[in-house]
């Protein structure tokens, strides 16, 4: 199998704006369970802090975007270390 071109045009770019994009997706969701929760219709209670992490904790986005930016950056990292070996 050929190794990739060291060179490519905008990879690195490309890789620090995944992690940042990934990043950014993460805090939306996050604070948006947080105001959803927090501001709750007038009938319900507002949630204490333990059960506004719990929500946040158990919102299925938010451990799916946590896993794709831990997957982004360990795919930048893994590139960066075969540009060092390589290039």
């Amino acid at each position: 199998m050929p190794s990739p071109p060291a060179n490519l045009p905008g990879r690195v770019l490309f890789d620090k704006a995944s992690i940042l994009a990934g990043f950014l997706m993460l805090m939306q969701n996050i604070l948006s369970v947080v105001a959803l929760s927090r501001f709750a219709q007038d009938g319900e209670e507002k949630a204490p802090p333990g059960r506004l992490i719990r929500r946040v904790l158990l919102n299925p986005l938010i451990p799916a975007t946590a896993a794709t930016s831990v997957t982004t950056i360990a795919s930048a990292l893994t590139y960066t270390l075969w540009l060092g070996v390589h290039g």
